[in-house]
């Protein structure tokens, strides 16, 4: 995608989102910010599993198997044989995969005695590998279509505290302060110079923009099914959430869209299904911004002069301790 503005320093892209800037000023938007320019826009657990991380890696292949000796018998390999019944197959497994992590996270702080808002339910639906849950599937037969496949369209609530917790969910994060997004893509990573930073913007009203789409008789009705969606935690769930101005778009048909083209949607195909290939209406539906990698450190100068740190967006004693490392290591005057 091509940048909708493009940055020299730090001190323009600060300066671009002030709210006293009449370029920029008023404008409703949701922000994310990206360190490297090959993330995707996709959320964690749709990610390749070696770029979310080993243990996401280990665990994935580990469930697999478990899945299969679980779940299917003779007749049911006989039914998901060929590439239409082995794609369906991947995303049921998927599916179940992302019942499983949120329902062992909540298992477990369960039984450490913490309370998760709006949980309660999970805990006593069936476990994961109870066949009874394949009821849920209609299993005659191999239909590529969304009937034959549940698709959750609301992720639970308690699905943000997950995600904020490291586990990969089907939520991307965005947040309604650009300051927090520049936060995040300011964060250090290894050869900075060679990995521009990037912002995204897109509109705070993506629902009604979407719905006003899909009545629009030339929509872009093969990609229907990339259509992602808004989902606001309430605050007090979580204080992170309240610090960022945290909030998450979530794709409302992965699994469907899985089975159409073999991959899970991006925004950028929320962005391409907007636009119907019309390049204007995709900049007002996506916004790139970027910035070269080697402003970072001057980025994380000004960001923390301006009281953004990772203990005032993250506030925990831990982060305290990283932020006040960070500042002895960088600092020379030790007089205040």
């Amino acid at each position: 995608m091509e940048p909708t503005k493009k940055f020299d320093s730090a001190e323009e892209l600060v300066d671009f989102f002030k709210p006293n800037n009449s370029e920029w000023a008023g404008s409703k938007y949701l922000f994310r910010g990206h360190r490297e320019e090959d993330w995707p826009l996709l959320p964690a657990l749709y990610r390749d599993p070696k770029v979310v991380g080993e243990y996401f890696e280990n665990s994935l292949n580990k469930y697999s198997k478990n899945f299969a000796y679980n779940f299917l018998d003779k007749s049911d390999m006989i039914a998901y044989s060929g590439n239409e019944g082995e794609l369906w197959l991947q995303a049921f497994k998927m599916y179940n995969f992302e019942y499983y992590l949120k329902y062992r996270f909540i298992e477990k702080a369960n039984e450490l005695g913490f309370s998760v808002v709006g949980a309660e339910e999970i805990l006593n639906r069936p476990n994961i590998y109870d066949r009874n849950l394949s009821a849920m599937i209609v299993l005659k037969g191999i239909e590529n279509n969304a009937s034959s496949f549940p698709e959750p369209k609301l992720p639970e609530l308690f699905t943000g505290l997950i995600q904020h917790h490291g586990i990969p969910t089907r939520l991307l994060d965005f947040s309604t302060n650009p300051y927090s997004a520049l936060f995040f893509a300011s964060i250090y990573s290894k050869d900075e110079s060679s990995h521009q930073v990037e912002i995204y913007a897109t509109p705070q009203n993506i629902q009604q923009m979407t719905d006003w789409a899909h009545r629009r008789l030339d929509y872009n009705k093969e990609l229907i099914s990339a259509t992602y969606s808004l989902l606001r935690m309430p605050n007090s769930y979580n204080n992170y959430l309240y610090k960022q101005g945290g909030v998450f778009l979530y794709p409302k048909y992965p699994y469907d869209f899985f089975l159409k083209f073999g991959r899970y949607p991006s925004l950028m195909d929320h962005a391409k299904m907007m636009s119907n290939n019309n390049d204007d209406i995709r900049t007002q539906y996506l916004k790139l911004f970027t910035m070269p990698g080697s402003e970072k450190p001057r980025l994380r100068e000004i960001l923390k002069s301006m009281g953004i740190t990772k203990s005032s967006l993250m506030p925990t004693l831990d982060n305290i301790g990283i932020d006040l490392q960070d500042d002895l290591s960088e600092r020379t005057d030790f007089r205040s």
